[in-house]
């Protein structure tokens, strides 16, 4: 598609720069699988990784509007503006809807998958015990109106590339909606990671050392521990 649109030098472009960013990324996740064997805060920065791998992946389909000349300078800047604005809001709220839930449910779950004496911390636990539910969020937009926009995106990601030749400026809009639309989600994920991780700080400080993960490998976890609980 990125060669039928802009041609082969920026397609090679594309190769490298989208090459270099997958190379970076996977080499941060290592180091922080590797570390998290002995500290619960680079286990959950590990995973963010691989989130932010399919981000960057899906954010390049966004490269080909830099590299045509007929998108002006000032269409691309309010592509950029249009793109951080979506994925931004959706960051905040999720920053906030998880602080909202752990201030409410955040101590019960502690108590239950937090061992302060030993140092250690079953942190998937926790969170899948505060039930937080992540919904795409457009601002200005109710749960009514979002599926309106979801299709309108859909619409975007599939004629828009199509016809930046035509409307340089409305379709390259379109397009970079509908990719903003897709990532946003992944954004909540972001925002909600952030807090976590900044609520794993501030229990580390607390208690005067670095939080080990309960289980040091994985598999060990025991993944149904929940269910029987419940049917005791």
């Amino acid at each position: 598609m990125i060669s039928e649109v802009t041609g082969t030098p920026p397609t090679h472009r594309f190769l490298y720069i989208g090459f270099a960013l997958a190379i970076a990324i996977t080499a941060v996740d290592a180091w922080l699988h590797w570390m998290g064997r002995t500290r619960a805060l680079y286990r959950l920065l590990s995973r963010a990784t691989i989130v932010l791998l399919l981000v960057a992946f899906i954010s390049c389909l966004l490269l080909p509007l830099f590299w045509i000349e007929e998108v002006d300078l000032r269409t691309r800047l309010m592509a950029l503006g249009l793109m951080s604005w979506l994925c931004g809001a959706n960051a905040v709220r999720g920053f906030r809807q998880f602080q909202a839930v752990w201030a409410a449910r955040g101590a019960a779950a502690l108590a239950e998958h937090y061992q302060e004496a030993e140092g250690t911390i079953d942190w998937d636990w926790i969170v899948e015990a505060l039930r937080i539910e992540l919904t795409i969020y457009v601002p200005l937009m109710n749960r009514f109106t979002i599926p309106l926009a979801a299709f309108a995106g859909i619409g975007g990601f599939m004629v828009a590339p199509s016809l930046v030749y035509s409307y340089p400026v409305a379709a390259p809009l379109a397009w970079t909606f509908a990719i903003a639309f897709l990532i946003s989600w992944f954004f909540q994920l972001f925002g909600a990671g952030a807090a976590q991780a900044l609520t794993l700080v501030r229990l580390e400080r607390e208690a005067g050392r670095p939080l080990a993960p309960m289980y040091a490998d994985e598999a060990l976890r025991p993944r149904r521990r929940k269910r029987q609980s419940k049917r005791r």
